[in-house]
């Protein structure tokens, strides 16, 4: 990972996000980053044009998200994470076509552009440990969301 440890931002995660579709929860995602001034007022954008050219869902147990935008865009380092109320479909990683229905989202803030290949590597790692999950959809608060993925992490 970088030189200082990424964790979560608890103003920047949330519990149960309602959105209608991938960019809905995007944009949520990045609007709580932005306000904690975490990202720069053009993170959603940036964050909603980069999953349409290169989509990040993975088709895992748990079905995950992994977006980003361009370092340019963040301000501090970070994840913004959400448990969703339902689940949204989000194109899958690798593919032009495929979708899968997505139950969580971690969007990586990072400032460093050589740091988002090992960070993304580790998440794919921890997502597809079998009940991973079960820890951030117990949590009933963002700082509780938080909480529990840094402990996911460490």
């Amino acid at each position: 990972m970088t030189s200082t440890p990424m964790r979560a931002l608890p103003d920047a995660c949330a519990v149960d996000l309602v959105a209608r579709d991938a960019e809905g929860a995007l944009r949520a995602l990045a609007d709580h980053a932005i306000r904690g001034g975490h990202a720069a007022t053009s993170f959603a954008d940036a964050l909603v044009t980069r999953e349409r050219a290169y989509p990040t869902g993975l088709p895992t147990a748990v079905p995950v998200a992994i977006p980003h935008a361009d370092p340019s865009h963040v301000l501090e380092a970070g994840f913004a994470v959400a448990t969703l109320a339902t689940p949204v479909p989000f194109g899958v990683m690798g593919t032009a076509d495929d979708r899968v229905d997505v139950d969580v989202v971690i969007v990586l803030l990072v400032t460093e552009a050589h740091s988002q290949v090992e960070v993304l590597a580790s998440l794919v790692d921890l997502v597809q440990r079998d009940g991973w999950d079960a820890t951030l959809r117990a949590a009933r608060t963002p700082a509780q969301l938080a909480a529990a993925f840094d402990a996911l992490l460490a």
